[in-house]
């Protein structure tokens, strides 16, 4: 993996991670790599990258990375296993 961080010209900020095959093989494996903001130039930022093969499984994933005191929304409804809650609209 490669990381870096860049200002644009107008003075915002860009952060560039490249991943390689073996990167995308251990995310596939379910081994998601961290990033310490300060490597790309930005204090007090942890960047997790992970993968899953639909949102649904990412959402999944993102519970578990960020532990539970925080409730993940970033699924739609249709995307649910259909025994979920909120896909039948509760």
């Amino acid at each position: 993996m490669i990381r870096a961080g860049a200002t644009k010209p107008d003075g915002g900020k860009i952060i560039l991670l490249g991943i390689s095959d073996e990167n995308v093989k251990r995310l596939i494996d379910g081994k998601p790599i961290f990033v310490a903001g300060s490597t790309v130039g930005v204090a007090n930022v942890e960047i997790v990258i992970f993968h899953g093969r639909t949102e649904y499984e990412m959402t999944e994933s993102m519970a578990k990375l960020i532990g539970p005191q925080t409730e993940v929304r970033s699924v739609r409804p249709d995307e649910l296993p259909p025994d979920h809650p909120r896909r039948r609209g509760d």
